[in-house]
């Protein structure tokens, strides 16, 4: 009896171990993530300029905008800043244009963060959502089932 009373003690405080270790492993992919060093670096140097917080021009605050992808909102909102740079929108013409080789880096690196979250996304969840049938399906379902 002393033994196993023993034995329930050592497990109750191995609990007390292991569970916030559990819990922080299962909780890390959900963290945002930080942006690469080759995009921070085009963006205080190109960007930041007009896109702070005090700024804001266009109602985008890259200061304050973490990347996190699995936000599916701010996913969209780095999308659409790599497309802007991409397409040459950003920086503005009026403004010191970064050389080609800085382009290229950012656009590469960015690229390929949100192409590796976006493939995360899809093996975690698929590609296509749940959604529900309508009445038409669901009549049809019903109807195969009976």
């Amino acid at each position: 009896m002393a033994q196993a009373l023993r034995s329930m003690r050592r497990f109750n405080a191995m609990k007390v171990f292991v569970r916030p270790i559990l819990l922080f492993a299962a909780a890390a992919p959900l963290m945002g993530r930080d942006l690469p060093r080759e995009s921070r670096q085009f963006l205080e140097k190109h960007c930041l300029e007009c896109h702070d917080t005090d700024t804001r021009k266009g109602g985008l605050d890259l200061t304050s905008l973490k990347f996190d992808p699995a936000n599916s909102a701010n996913f969209s909102r780095w999308v659409l800043v790599h497309d802007r740079v991409s397409n040459g929108e950003m920086p503005p013409k009026k403004k010191a244009r970064p050389q080609t080789g800085e382009l290229e880096a950012f656009t590469k690196s960015l690229s390929s963060a949100l192409v590796s979250a976006e493939r995360t996304r899809m093996a975690k969840e698929g590609r296509t959502t749940r959604r529900r049938l309508n009445r038409y399906e669901y009549e049809n379902a019903l109807r195969d089932l009976l």
